[in-house]
């Protein structure tokens, strides 16, 4: 399924625009699992804000002068 220029602007207006590279993908797992509109939301937001914590620990990680690789410290 193509998603519509109309969605994809939208997306980055609401600041939404991390769950675009695994929506079509996501999709896809919906219509093949059968699940509810409600069990589909819930797998899209948690994608966007495991992102965004992702990336907030990063940009943390980053000023606070850390690795990223947390493994190389004792």
């Amino acid at each position: 399924m193509a998603i519509s220029k109309e969605l994809k602007d939208a997306m980055i207006a609401l600041r939404l625009s991390g769950i675009l590279p695994t929506l079509e993908e996501r999709i896809g797992y919906a219509v093949q699992s059968k699940i509810t509109i409600v069990e589909f939301l819930e797998m899209i937001f948690y994608d966007e804000l495991e992102r965004r914590q992702t990336k907030l620990l990063n940009t943390k990680l980053k000023k606070a002068g850390v690795d990223s690789d947390l493994e190389v410290y004792d």
